[in-house]
């Protein structure tokens, strides 16, 4: 249970925030719960209707969803790699809004619509629950699956340009 994100060095960050071209391959870690346990991610979901087609037409009606984003943790890691980032800040300046299973029920209540109690489902849950590790850049290809792409790595891959 867990994500993966790519991490990138101070050189490729500045080139990105300058929308500039990336050279290096980027490293892969699993982030995941470092007690085991699973974990969910805020989103939303919506079903709308493309007013441009009859609404009995196959394409008329669309489910989109988004995951919620937050600012990424700079507390240490619960479990942090001997070489890597010690943060989830270290690996990329976002990450998705966790929900600890005490915040489930109020995350899908629909009867929330304070603002108040809006707000505070936006907030993080405590810093240093995760942990995140390197994992094969094999990940990065869309056709490979399976349970390999989740082993550990003793360390980050060395650089190549393919």
């Amino acid at each position: 249970d867990g994500y993966y994100e790519w991490v990138t060095g101070a050189e490729e960050r500045q080139l990105e925030e300058k929308k500039g071209r990336k050279r290096a391959r980027k490293q892969p870690y699993f982030v995941t719960p470092a007690d085991g346990s699973v974990f969910a991610m805020a989103g939303l979901y919506e079903f709308w209707r493309d007013a441009t087609l009859p609404g009995d037409h196959e394409n008329a009606w669309w489910v989109t969803c988004s995951v919620i984003t937050t600012e990424a943790e700079t507390t240490p890691l619960a479990v942090a790699p001997a070489e890597g980032p010690g943060a989830l800040a270290d690996i990329h300046p976002r990450m998705p809004l966790m929900l600890t299973p005490d915040r489930w029920d109020a995350w899908l209540d629909p009867t929330h619509t304070g603002l108040d109690e809006l707000r505070a489902l936006l907030e993080p849950p405590p810093g240093g629950l995760m942990r995140a590790y390197p994992v094969a850049t094999a990940v990065s290809n869309v056709r490979n699956n399976g349970p390999e792409l989740l082993e550990e790595l003793a360390a980050p891959e060395e650089s190549t340009l393919f």
